[in-house]
């Protein structure tokens, strides 16, 4: 904010000792998908945060996340493991592929990954590691686009060109390079691109762009997987018959 006095929710509280500042900005802490903190700063002058500063302080942040975690720092009381495990119903909006209705167990067909480690001993190893899974998914792509069995032409063809457009993007792969050079390992600095491209997303009106974007997450989490060694999907995993399986993108 370059001026926080002017966002509605703004308040001023002279009893705590905070000082009068104009420009705040703010990043959350997450850890396993929970926001656990918040990392802030203020300055006393009226002054515009670059994209080049709110990205350090996001990655200052997860960095942050691994050494709140490992000093025990974070209240786990209520979430987690320790919490008990709802069983309300819950709604989940989206695209169904079959007409009418069905029972069975809803199983997410890729899991999300976890980022555990974010700090790098050894930032060469992760480079490399990131190398060979960029390989490795480029191979993947090329093995799809060649083995498409789906007709000639038509929608899935846009698709797969815009991975094998993203896939060999050397201004993506910069980016993940420059936040392992940060000091992050290949699965942290991933996601950290990947925190950016969402935030790019929400800023997106025009549908088109809004599809290349979503196609870029796709291809980070294909990626993410890669370099983290959990490619198994629900399918491998071994189904029920009786599996309703959720996507969170297509």
């Amino acid at each position: 904010l370059d001026e926080a006095a002017s966002h509605p929710d703004f308040a001023y509280k002279p009893e705590t000792g905070e000082e009068r500042y104009h420009s705040f900005a703010g990043v959350p802490i997450i850890r396993r998908e929970r926001a656990v903190g918040v990392l802030a700063v203020q300055h006393s002058e009226q002054r515009k945060y670059q994209d080049v500063e709110i990205e350090a302080l996001q990655t200052v942040a997860m960095v942050l996340s691994e050494l709140i975690a490992n000093a025990g720092l974070i209240d786990t009381a209520g979430t987690g493991n320790n919490r008990p495990q709802s069983t309300a119903a819950v709604r989940l909006p989206g695209q169904k592929l079959v007409e009418g209705m069905g029972s069975g167990y809803a199983v997410f067909h890729q899991p999300r990954i976890i980022v555990e480690h974010t700090v790098a001993e050894d930032t060469d190893a992760e480079r490399h590691r990131v190398y060979a899974a960029f390989d490795k998914m480029r191979e993947q792509i090329d093995r799809m686009t060649r083995e498409a069995e789906f007709g000639v032409g038509g929608e899935h063809e846009e698709v797969l060109q815009t991975y094998k457009m993203f896939a060999y993007d050397e201004g993506w792969a910069r980016r993940i390079n420059e936040a392992i050079d940060s000091g992050l390992t290949a699965e942290a600095a991933i996601e950290r691109v990947q925190q950016r491209t969402r935030q790019r997303m929400r800023q997106i009106d025009d549908p088109l762009l809004a599809d290349r974007m979503h196609d870029l997450e796709d291809l980070a989490n294909r990626l993410l997987r890669i370099v983290s060694g959990q490619m198994g999907t629900a399918a491998q995993m071994g189904l029920r018959q009786d599996t309703i399986l959720i996507a969170r993108n297509l």
